[in-house]
């Protein structure tokens, strides 16, 4: 059995298909609080989504569900703050094999920051206007 070390990054969840921009958390320097994450946005990596991914193009960064993993180094505990939509058994199975979290501790949490169209009742698609 291959153990690949944890991801730390980003991720949107499309269509059941999960889009993420990660790395080794190994290779990331942990800031003066302990934790260690991607320094890439969400409104960042979407540009490079929709060019492979072009049905999705026509919608804004944040008209899908969407999340991130960081790693605390001081606990050995990662966060995963993800969309609700997407807060549930399924699809924090399929987040922790994609980030290679298989036996870490794992805590999930939603956020504002972290809503979809579907979910943010405010939500204005500006792309799609």
């Amino acid at each position: 059995m291959i153990n690949i070390e944890p991801h730390v990054g980003i991720f949107f969840m499309i269509d059941h298909n999960i889009y993420q921009k990660s790395d080794k958390i190994g290779n990331i320097k942990a800031n003066s609080f302990g934790f260690k994450d991607l320094q890439t946005s969400h409104y960042e990596y979407w540009n490079i989504v929709r060019f492979f991914a072009r049905e999705y193009r026509n919608h804004d960064f944040d008209y899908y569900p969407r999340g991130r993993v960081v790693y605390n180094a001081l606990d050995d505990n990662f966060f995963i703050w993800l969309d609700q939509c997407i807060d549930d058994y399924e699809y924090h199975k399929f987040i922790r094999e994609s980030f290679h979290l298989k036996g870490k501790k794992v805590v999930f949490g939603n956020d504002e920051h972290y809503q979809c169209a579907h979910c943010n009742e405010d939500y204005v698609d500006i792309k799609g206007i």
